[in-house]
């Protein structure tokens, strides 16, 4: 008896060494993968500073590219000697997260070497850098100017390495929204709007941003007379692409018909929505075919019953006080759990100023230039308000928890689960009576669903069912309520965006709710948003691992 004790304690023994191990060099890797990760990619760690994004990182240049695939490389193969059974909790989620990472940074990178996406890719990175310089809370106005400065001299070198690559080889160039330089262009005009500034440093800030949005505009022409490479990618290409991608998706095809289905129920429940405000002016009304339930919300939606705008200082303080109120509801809710790495309380300031900064640019836009910004697909003046207030919920709130930080884990959230968080956020101001100081903000949350369904089918019709562009636009043109279906066909075509992962992550979230917060009733809706939240940096699809 006592040998099988000392057995056991010596098996107990060497089981705890291995798994002591496992961790140690697992935590190693993972260090060295965050340093490496933070390093070249500076902006996602909250690093603006302009040399450090485009002059260090040399990003299109081909000895840079080469060189960045290897350390991939080298770092998934050391990922894969790894056993994840034998990491404790903490290195199993970091390990999803990196492994998750890496093959994102991987199938990127192989993309980049058959085409390069303008819009999504570089215009959009350009545009998204301006946006934090332009709501940093850690600038004075000074500091600004400065940095804005260093970026439109620096922008152009990154614009340089990339003209090269596309003039030295076979990459092909491709551009899905014709929209991105007009954004760029709109948000520079608009920049100094809500900045003190005295009349020299605006006068120089100025001329700087003209003379860069002339360089830009030299380069959008230089982009429209690339004939030959200029072109986008064969249907031949993108169905082969589309077909690899659904085969390893298991639950594909049932899921397209469960799609077909939930097109028809957010549709009913908008119609729902609607029909008191439409009887208010109409009589009622009669139905012949589906068609006429969807007419009758095209008719509301574009209907000349605007909201009133009130003046700014009476708009401003109806938002300060129904944000500031959800905010505390956010706050009680991730609460519930300490030590989480999270401070909405961040943005509950006398001074309101972050917030205040992004109602006085979408303010002094008008509605044209409004929906350009964020380039919105659904733009009725109906909605106004509540396109701003949705704009303003989801990027501000959504920032205060996804930011690098100094590592990887902390507030990192995963590309993949920024919908779904978003979603979250919108669906929890909801239930605690946003929607009564916005009554039509949930008809455009619903709509924003029946967006991403669509396109989904659109785009499973389209590669699957070998649909024509014309049935492809008769099919959004009956089914969605888009101001411009064109152009929402070529956000359908691009081949970087699928839609799936959204669409698995929002089922997955609505599951995982049911469960624990409906049917077994083990937690409150404070609670699942905590979980959820604290699931951010790990891969949806091993939510269930880590959820309870």
């Amino acid at each position: 008896m006592v040998i099988l004790k000392k057995y056991i304690f010596f098996i107990l023994i060497i089981f705890l060494s291995c798994n002591h191990y496992e961790n140690s060099n697992f935590h190693n890797l993972y260090s060295s993968f965050s340093v490496w990760y933070n390093k070249h990619h500076p902006i996602n760690n909250g690093n603006i500073n302009s040399y450090d994004n485009y002059i260090k990182i040399k990003r299109y240049d081909a000895l840079y590219d080469s060189e960045y695939f290897e350390d991939l490389k080298r770092f998934k193969f050391e990922l894969s000697q790894v056993s994840i059974y034998n990491l404790n909790i903490i290195n199993k989620k970091r390990y999803y997260t990196i492994d998750k990472i890496i093959d994102h940074l991987i199938f990127d990178f192989n993309d980049s070497q058959l085409f390069v996406n303008v819009s999504d890719h570089l215009l959009l990175n350009i545009y998204n850098h301006f946006l934090k310089i332009y709501f940093s809370n850690n600038l004075n106005n000074n500091e600004r100017v400065n940095t804005l400065s260093d970026l439109f001299k620096d922008i152009p070198v990154l614009i340089d390495r990339f003209k090269k690559k596309i003039m030295y080889s076979d990459v092909k160039l491709i551009n899905y929204n014709p929209n991105s330089f007009d954004q760029i262009e709109l948000l520079l005009n608009n920049f100094f709007i809500i900045f003190d500034l005295n009349d020299s440093d605006l006068d120089h800030i100025n001329s700087e941003i003209d003379s860069f949005i002339v360089y830009l505009l030299d380069f959008k022409q230089w982009i429209n007379k690339r004939d030959i490479v200029y072109n986008e990618l064969d249907d031949q290409f993108l169905n082969k692409r589309y077909q690899n991608l659904i085969s390893n998706i298991s639950e594909y095809k049932n899921s397209m018909k469960f799609l077909e289905f939930q097109v028809i129920s957010v549709q009913n429940e908008l119609f729902e929505q609607v029909l008191p405000i439409y009887r208010v002016d109409n009589d009622e009304p009669v139905w012949v075919d589906r068609l006429d339930t969807l007419d009758i919300i095209r008719a509301v939606l574009k209907s000349n019953d605007r909201e009133i705008i009130k003046d700014f200082d009476s708009s401003l303080i109806d938002f300060e006080n129904s944000f500031n109120a959800n905010i505390s509801f956010l706050n009680k809710s991730i609460g519930i759990k300490k030590n989480m790495n999270f401070n909405f309380n961040f943005y509950i300031k006398e001074d309101f100023s972050l917030e205040k900064e992004y109602f006085k640019l979408l303010n002094n836009l008008n509605f044209e230039n409004l929906n350009l910004l964020i380039d919105a697909n659904y733009q009725y003046e109906y909605l106004e308000n509540s396109i701003k207030n949705e704009f303003i919920i989801e990027e501000v709130v959504l920032s205060s928890f996804i930011n690098s930080k100094v590592s990887l884990d902390g507030n990192f959230a995963l590309e993949e689960n920024i919908y779904g968080l978003r979603n979250i956020i919108s669906k929890i101001f909801i239930m605690n009576g946003f929607d009564s100081i916005d009554d039509k903000y949930n008809i455009l949350i619903k709509l924003k669903e029946l967006d991403l369904y669509l396109k989904i089918l659109a785009k499973h019709y389209y590669f699957i069912d070998k649909y024509s562009n014309e049935k492809i636009l008769e099919y959004l043109d009956i089914n969605s309520f888009y101001n411009n279906s064109e152009h929402v066909f070529l956000e359908i075509l691009n081949p970087q965006k699928y839609y799936l992962d959204d669409y698995f992550l929002l089922m997955k979230i609505n599951e995982l709710y049911d469960q624990n917060c409906i049917i077994n009733n083990v937690m409150n809706s404070h609670e699942f948003l905590t979980r959820i939240i604290d699931m951010k940096s790990i891969p949806y699809n091993k939510y269930d691992e880590f959820f309870n």
